[in-house]
């Protein structure tokens, strides 16, 4: 894990301070971008397997599952600490899986319980167990009658 702000300790508090700090530096810049540039969703986090990278060995579909593993298995943290299921926003998981790990994905979040939203790219990735699905074209939204 590397964060992407300096810290002189690991302490939680200094953690939080260093985010604070570089986070109001950053602001101007930051409203002027539309887009935030500092935050621990910004920070980079190496995933290994016996001390090798993963990028070195694991194929694409490989890493993005153990990513996408790694982010499922925080949101079950937070469960967890919360009490009730997370809200998740999950942009096209699917993409790079094969079609066993497509299903196993899909059959996760439709279990999962709470609000789930996904969003695809290809018509074909629309989970099977989806509750309700919209297309977003050209700026409008619109709810797909009689799915799934």
């Amino acid at each position: 894990y590397a964060p992407n702000v300096a810290t002189a300790s690991s302490e939680p508090e200094a953690v939080e301070e260093a985010y604070r700090s570089r986070i109001a530096e950053r602001r101007s810049d930051e409203l002027q971008r539309r887009t935030t540039l500092v935050g621990p969703h910004r920070d980079d986090l190496a995933l290994a397997v016996r001390d090798l990278g993963a990028r070195s060995f694991a194929s694409h579909g490989e890493a993005w599952a153990a990513a996408l593993t790694l982010r499922l298995g925080l949101a079950s943290a937070v469960q967890e600490e919360i009490g009730e299921p997370p809200v998740l926003l999950v942009d096209d998981p699917f993409s790079a899986l094969d079609p066993r790990r497509r299903d196993q994905v899909g059959e996760h979040l439709a279990g999962r319980g709470g609000q789930v939203v996904v969003s695809v790219a290809d018509e074909a990735d629309i989970p099977a167990r989806a509750v309700a699905v919209w297309d977003v074209r050209a700026g409008a939204v619109t709810p797909r009658t009689g799915v799934p």
